[in-house]
């Protein structure tokens, strides 16, 4: 894994984000995975850019979550916010070397902290600041999703990997087969059928870089592993009900078979086999455009298993996911402190009435599935 990093390092700072001379650069880590901000910080000043990092430890996360009161927990960090308003690029690798460590803190806890977060997003959304969300994988993390760390890794560097021109053209096609396009409508055998709207609405790609036609459009932000076509519903538009299949955590706790029913937009019902309280007290305790449908994307990255992380998950191909609540940086409109991801493996997709995709199968788009 090591060896692997450097190179990844290089690729981040001059082919994903394109970082020029002069700019500034927050890099956010774990002290676990400090080591890769390290490389992406040296890559940083060898091109004349001026990076800082900041990271802390689990244990440090875990005591700030269970010893300070909500009423601290939910102030602005007014010098952090001043940093944003001279910052050009802020990149975050995952914070936790154990993806379910805040599993037994209060979620109104959480959603303190959320609301603290929510300048620094408006900060980023104002300012078209460049972001990236790295994944990273761990022991704890392939302990906690239950398979062997090296099949995780395997799969992280897999993904990673992948041939980014064959990505990029994927995402493209889908990209160009959706411009214009009015209403999409989603079904499964599970009892799926929603439908909304994505009218007059920007097609936005992730495909492992930041380019100048994407900044011109007002994408500014990337995840890396990389692999989906996404956009803005209506915010009023979905009608209809979607029951998600891939595993799902929260905070460590298991939501199973998730059932969302949209009507205007908004959730009016929740079901679930397993974990139905545990979205709804996440719910309660954000804030804003909650409960309101935010994106809908399609997952194209060949290499990406159903695990429930959600960074990988929502970018397995043949996958479809809808989000709910903050959607301003994708073209939307919800302002919220929450943006929810949510995976359905293997659906049935019409657009504007003409069948898009069968059973996670794209067929307009002539995608290449011989390279899975």
């Amino acid at each position: 894994m090591k060896s692997f990093l450097p190179r990844i390092a290089e690729k981040i700072v001059k082919d994903c984000l394109k970082i020029k001379e002069n700019d500034s650069v927050l890099i956010v880590s774990g002290l676990h995975n400090i080591d890769f901000a390290e490389e992406i910080a040296i890559n940083c000043y060898k091109i004349g850019a001026t990076p800082l990092i900041s990271a802390t430890s689990d244990n440090y996360s875990k005591r700030v979550y269970s010893e300070i009161p909500e009423k601290h927990l939910e102030k602005v960090h007014k010098h952090l916010l001043g940093l944003f308003n001279e910052l050009d690029v802020r990149i975050a690798i995952e914070p936790f070397e154990d993806p379910f460590l805040l599993k037994e803190v209060r979620e109104s806890k959480i959603g303190a902290k959320r609301k603290a977060s929510e300048p620094i997003w408006n900060k980023i959304v104002e300012r078209g600041i460049k972001w990236l969300y790295l994944g990273y994988p761990t022991r704890r993390m392939a302990e906690a999703y239950g398979m062997p760390y090296e099949d995780l890794k395997k799969m992280y560097v897999k993904m990673l990997d992948i041939n980014y021109s064959w990505l990029e053209k994927t995402c493209e096609k889908v990209k160009n087969y959706l411009i214009g396009k009015k209403k999409v409508r989603i079904t499964h055998s599970n009892g799926t059928n929603l439908v909304f709207s994505i009218e007059n609405r920007r097609i936005n790609v992730d495909d492992g870089s930041i380019s100048e036609e994407n900044l011109r459009e007002g994408d500014t932000g990337l995840n890396l592993p990389s692999g989906e076509v996404f956009v803005a519903p209506l915010e009023d538009s979905a009608e209809g009900k979607i029951i998600f299949n891939c595993p799902n955590y929260y905070q460590g706790k298991e939501i199973k078979n998730l059932e969302l029913t949209f009507e205007n937009g908004r959730i009016i019902k929740v079901s679930a086999e397993k974990g139905k309280e545990v979205f709804e007290q996440a719910l309660a305790n954000a804030h804003g455009d909650k409960e309101f449908i935010a994106e809908w994307g399609i997952g194209l990255n060949p290499f990406a298993k159903p695990i429930g992380y959600t960074l990988t998950d929502e970018k397995i191909i043949k996958s479809i996911h809808i989000a709910i609540g903050e959607n301003r940086g994708y073209g939307g409109k919800n302002k919220s402190t929450i943006h929810w991801d949510l995976v359905l493996l293997n659906p049935t997709v019409y657009v504007d009435d003409e069948l898009f995709m069968k059973d996670g199968k794209i067929l307009c788009a002539e995608i290449e599935y011989e390279k899975d």
